[in-house]
């Protein structure tokens, strides 16, 4: 995540999927920039990929947002606009916001 997206997204709720070092600066940055960060992680939380430095510096951030054991199960819009995500987590709880920017932090060779 850039300055240009951060300001393509200032004040507005973004979504980021990941759960790696690359991932924790991202939502760091951004959450500077944005209303809220929703970080969706896959696994169980962010201990086994991130460095403690960034898990620290993310759950000092009030607007970022962390649901562990959840992937996104669908994108909502019209043509080409993004206007909102959906997500479930492993138990079923499911969720949905009005998101318009939506990062994906998933590696070279993504697992999946």
């Amino acid at each position: 995540a850039s300055p240009i997206e951060a300001r393509l997204c200032a004040g507005q709720e973004v979504a980021l999927v990941g759960a790696g070092n690359s991932a924790g600066q991202a939502a760091v940055y951004l959450a500077s920039q944005v209303k809220t960060v929703w970080l969706l992680v896959r696994g169980a939380g962010l201990e086994e990929s991130m460095s403690r430095y960034l898990i620290d510096r993310i759950e000092a951030q009030p607007n970022i947002k962390i649901l562990t054991e959840t992937m996104v199960t669908a994108l909502d819009g019209e043509g080409e606009t993004l206007e909102a995500i959906r997500w479930r987590n492993r138990h079923g709880d499911e969720g949905k916001c009005p998101i318009r920017h939506l990062f994906l932090f998933i590696g070279a060779d993504p697992n999946t």
